[in-house]
């Protein structure tokens, strides 16, 4: 489907169908060859990784056959553990994704990324390596991921060396960054360390969710956390000069850095109907697969009590009990589970923007739907609330947007619609 769109696929549920995911995340494996100390495996809802039985590479390599049957557009690599500690498998799986045209992100800590992995990738003209570093120097990364930065800067060079030698532009290369109380005051060095490794994918910004007491002395202290926005802003001033993909926006706002452990807080109120209405839009629009197999609907979920694709196909464990209850409770109780609270701020605000996205589509379509009569009502009930709230310049400000936002929109309904 050509003029698939994310918010396309959430008007094809709001109508009664059921396709499958936009995105898939696996997470190959829970073991690490790091040990950092805000990572998930470190809290409550961690596991001994040498004793989880993990998907055997068979049934994963089938996965991506099921997936490009569900339509999966995006695929994400994650940990978990370091997922290039399944390599080979990953490296087949990425062969198979790329041959029947999707996207797709490996996730890495950047030390296992080595000239044989990195000239696969390079090969395969896969789409995207992240890789996370929590400083810019080797002590402030080390200190909270325990160790890996040299051999990450090593290797993120080696990787861009090659591309150029080549002549090529993928995969591009992103750093991604947890702010914590250690680096919250270098992230422009940090912007610095991804122009200076040729980082051509950018650099993103997550908050740190806390997951036990070995991270609790990296979390911001209330007044390091009043002043991230200021250095937030010298990192996008610096990413700005250097053309460099980012997500700081997000991160001038003072409640993305106030609350990391309550991303689950959102108001619908403002869309009262429809999709708009769901708290959050991956049970509808991602799939996320644990280490053993498990299904929920993105990379914080952790439920045991999910259903397997060690039990069944990709497409029964989609459209099975768990993930059908998950969509109801988004959509209707808003009754979430535990997991939803660890929400990373990234995925967070990804989410926001899909849903204006949706909202902006919804109220395309009950525009088509008016009849002349119906428009012209519409147009004036809006204009005469917007001018006793706003005034007449400001209205008249307002009405001109929203004639550019419905004309957007409805050139988006039509191409979803085609």
């Amino acid at each position: 489907m050509l003029n698939d769109t994310k918010a396309g696929r959430l008007l094809r549920w709001k109508a009664g169908e059921k396709p499958g995911p936009w995105l898939l995340t696996v997470f190959p494996t829970n073991i690490c060859n790091l040990h950092c100390k805000h990572c998930w495996l470190q809290g409550p809802d961690g596991v001994d990784a040498d004793k989880v039985p993990e998907v055997p590479d068979e049934r994963l390599l089938e996965l991506v056959d099921e997936g490009r049957e569900m339509d999966v557009r995006d695929w994400i690599f994650i940990g978990g553990g370091e997922p290039l500690l399944r390599g080979d498998v990953i490296m087949q799986m990425i062969e198979k994704i790329v041959d029947y045209g999707a996207n797709g992100t490996l996730q890495a800590n950047g030390t296992l990324l080595r000239s044989k992995y990195a000239k696969q990738l390079v090969d395969l003209q896969w789409d995207r390596v992240n890789v996370s570093l929590d400083g810019p120097t080797e002590k402030i990364n080390d200190d909270i991921r325990s160790a890996g930065f040299k051999a990450a800067v090593k290797n993120i060079r080696y990787l861009s060396g090659l591309k150029k030698e080549r002549g090529v532009m993928k995969p591009e290369i992103g750093l991604y960054t947890v702010i914590h109380s250690q680096n919250y005051d270098k992230l422009e060095d940090m912007v610095e360390l991804a122009h200076d490794l040729g980082c051509d994918g950018g650099i993103q910004f997550t908050t740190m969710v806390l997951h036990s007491d070995h991270g609790k002395p990296y979390v911001l202290s209330e007044e390091q956390a009043a002043q991230v926005p200021d250095h937030v802003q010298k990192a996008k001033q610096r990413a700005e000069e250097y053309g460099m993909f980012n997500n700081f926006d997000f991160y001038l706002r003072h409640d993305m850095i106030e609350n990391p452990n309550e991303m689950n807080r959102v108001d619908t109120s403002v869309h009262p109907n429809g999709m708009g209405h769901a708290l959050c839009y991956e049970p509808f629009l991602a799939a996320a697969i644990t280490a053993q197999g498990n299904m929920g609907p993105c990379c914080a979920f952790w439920d045991e009590q999910s259903q397997s694709i060690r039990d069944m196909s990709f497409e029964e464990a989609w459209n099975g009990p768990y993930m059908t209850e998950l969509r109801e409770q988004h959509l209707v109780t808003h009754e979430l589970p535990g997991y939803c609270a660890r929400c990373p701020s990234n995925l967070f605000c990804k989410n926001e923007i899909v849903r204006a996205e949706v909202h902006a589509l919804e109220l395309a379509e009950e525009w088509q739907q008016l009849s002349v009569i119906g428009r012209v009502t519409h147009v004036a009930s809006k204009g005469l609330s917007s001018l006793r709230s706003h005034g007449p310049i400001s209205a008249l400000k307002r009405g001109v947007e929203w004639a550019l936002i419905n004309k957007h929109s409805g050139d988006e309904l039509k191409r979803v619609n085609q």
